[in-house]
């Protein structure tokens, strides 16, 4: 009985210290992985695709989604995965376009129901193309309402991170009466890769930077979009570490439980 209440009290030892070695945030997100299809080994050859898989990003990400995947591709060139340019996929593409006309509803800012046709069929003419191609990834910009809590520093937890108040501008803070109940944009790096037959193997989402910064005037405050958006390249890094997980498998990956008091 003192052997096994021994062991157990051995396993529990290094559970916690596994635990402890990683951040726990309860708002990691909860990926999709296909780890029976995914071939990580042999993962040489990959395609950032141009456009979203989801749905279209507002244009204040939109215009900055080129730097992302920019900055991806180093990830991935660092970690000896080659980079193919998208300019096939870009050309097959604008054929699409020419062919099922406007693939995006003006109106509600979505895409049309010929979308995932015209996507499907541009996919299968990258891969022929490309016998070597193993994945195309889509890498979508999008935002979610956060607020920051009610502590000192003022954090904001989203998709696995958690980020500081930005301020910018002149001033001596804000007054105690400040609405900090108001929601600001947490941007996020929504994943999704797809292998050669066009199955899933992977769509998770890392939490990136919060679109506005408490800017002072004075003794007031508002907040207004920040002026260095996206720019910040270590946390541009971790998102796409956290999007990419577990099929590049991220160091010390955030924990999506709350601890015990």
């Amino acid at each position: 009985m003192r052997k096994l209440f021994k062991n157990l009290t051995v396993c529990l030892a290094v559970l916690l210290s596994a635990c402890s070695s990683q951040a726990i945030n309860p708002t990691v997100y909860s990926y999709q992985y296909n780890d029976a299809l995914a071939n990580t080994e042999k993962m040489q050859k990959v395609l950032i695709a141009s456009i979203n898989f989801d749905k279209p990003s507002r244009y204040y990400l939109n215009k900055n989604s080129g730097r992302i995947d920019r900055q991806m591709t180093i990830y991935l060139e660092n970690k000896g995965i080659k980079v193919r340019s998208s300019s096939t996929f870009d050309r097959y593409w604008k054929k699409m376009q020419r062919e099922y006309g406007n693939l995006k509803d003006a109106s509600t800012g979505k895409y049309t129901k010929k979308f995932k046709t015209a996507l499907s069929k541009t996919m299968d003419k990258v891969f022929k193309g490309d016998p070597n191609l193993q994945y195309m990834i889509f890498t979508d910009l999008i935002s979610t309402p956060v607020t920051y809590n009610h502590s000192a520093t003022r954090m904001a937890q989203w998709h696995g991170v958690t980020r500081k108040l930005k301020v910018q501008g002149l001033g001596n803070g804000v007054k105690d009466d400040f609405d900090w109940s108001k929601s600001v944009d947490a941007i996020s790096l929504s994943v999704y890769v797809f292998n050669r037959q066009q199955q899933l193997i992977l769509h998770n989402i890392g939490g990136l930077q919060i679109a506005q910064a408490l800017e002072l005037h004075n003794n007031t405050g508002k907040f207004k979009r920040r002026k260095d958006l996206l720019r910040n390249e270590k946390e541009i890094n971790e998102a796409i570490k956290l999007a990419l997980h577990p099929l590049i498998q991220m160091k010390n990956y955030p924990l999506a439980f709350k601890s015990k008091q």
